[in-house]
């Protein structure tokens, strides 16, 4: 299991610890979602700097506020088997965001 951002069909982000669900012929057919967490942001304010002749690369700061809830509100479930057409990427989270999940997932 992992820690993974999910870009959802439906546009939702969702973190959460996922395992990849394989059938008998060790295909993977879907993903196990472990404590989803639908993440909301709102961008605060973002900042580009422009980059210079000298710098090797293009420095960004990003302040962006963010909330976990749970995916699915009306349910008990921890876990959640979703399909692959369900999913359109999935990407590590930024480490304060993982954080974040984490820190959820003890206090609850």
């Amino acid at each position: 299991m992992s820690i993974k951002l999910a870009l959802m069909k439906t546009g939702d982000y969702v973190i959460s610890n996922i395992k990849e669900i394989v059938n008998e012929k060790k295909k993977v057919c879907g993903y196990m979602m472990n404590y989803p967490q639908l993440v909301k942001y709102n961008d605060a304010s973002i900042l580009l700097v422009e980059k210079s002749i000298e710098a090797d690369s293009e420095k960004t700061e990003r302040e962006v506020e963010v909330t976990l809830s749970p995916w699915i509100i009306l349910t008990d479930d921890l876990s959640i088997p979703v399909g692959l057409d369900a999913i359109v990427a999935l990407a590590n989270p930024l480490s304060t965001l993982e954080d974040m999940f984490v820190e959820k997932c003890k206090n609850s």
